[in-house]
C-alpha cells in the first residue's frame, strides 16, 4: 500500500496475511454448508417417508381387504375413517361391494338349500313309486304297463279269461282302483 503526503509517493507498507487462515475460513464456511444440505436432505426424505406413509398405509389396507375377500372371507371389510377423501370414498365404494357379494352369497345358499329340499321330496316320492311297483310284479304274475299319466297298469290273468268284449268297461276301473292303492275286497 503506498504511503504519501501532499501528492509525494514516501514509501510502501506491505502486509502479509497467511492464506492458511483464509483456507481455513472458507473451508468452514463450506462445511457448514455441506451440513446445512445435509441436514435438509434428511428432513425432506423424512417428510417425504411420513407423507408416502399417509398415502400408503390406506391402500395397503383397502389391499388386504380385497386380498381376504378373494380367498373368501365375506366379512372383510376396508377402514373409511383415514386416507385422503379419494381413498376413503373407494373403501366405502369396495364395502358396500363386500356386503352385496355377501348378500348375494347368502340369498344363493339359502335357495340352494330350498332347492335341494324341493327336490329331494318328489324324488322320494318317486323311488318309493318304484319300489311299489318292483314288489307288486315280484308278487303276481301279471302284465303291467304304464298309461299316459305315468300310473301303473296291471292287467291280471284272472280278469283277463273270458271274451274281450265283456272286459271293456270293467278292466280299466279295476286296473285304476289297484293303481290308486284301492283294490277291491274281493280280490
Amino acid at each position: 500500500m503506498p504511503v504519501a503526503s501532499s501528492g509525494i509517493v514516501h514509501g510502501a507498507v506491505r502486509i502479509t496475511y497467511p492464506s492458511s487462515t483464509l483456507d481455513d475460513r472458507v473451508r468452514a464456511v463450506w462445511l457448514g454448508l455441506l451440513a446445512l444440505s445435509a441436514f435438509g436432505v434428511v428432513v425432506v426424505i423424512g417428510v417425504g417417508f411420513a407423507l408416502a406413509g399417509l398415502v400408503t398405509r390406506p391402500v395397503d389396507r383397502l389391499k388386504d381387504a380385497a386380498r381376504k375377500l378373494a380367498a373368501g372371507d365375506l366379512d372383510a371389510r376396508a377402514p373409511t375413517d383415514d386416507g385422503a377423501p379419494e381413498l376413503r370414498e373407494l373403501a366405502t365404494i369396495f364395502n358396500g361391494t363386500a356386503a352385496r357379494l355377501q348378500e348375494m352369497m347368502n340369498a344363493q345358499q339359502a335357495f340352494v338349500g330350498d332347492a335341494s329340499h324341493q327336490l329331494r321330496t318328489p324324488l322320494a316320492a318317486l323311488r318309493l313309486q318304484l319300489e311299489n311297483i318292483e314288489s307288486a310284479a315280484a308278487a303276481t304274475p301279471t302284465t303291467s304297463t304304464i298309461d299316459d299319466h305315468g300310473g301303473l297298469r296291471v292287467d291280471d290273468d284272472d280278469n283277463n279269461s273270458g271274451s274281450g268284449s265283456d272286459n271293456s268297461g270293467s278292466g280299466s276301473s279295476g286296473s285304476d282302483d289297484r293303481r290308486h292303492g284301492r283294490g277291491s275286497d274281493d280280490d
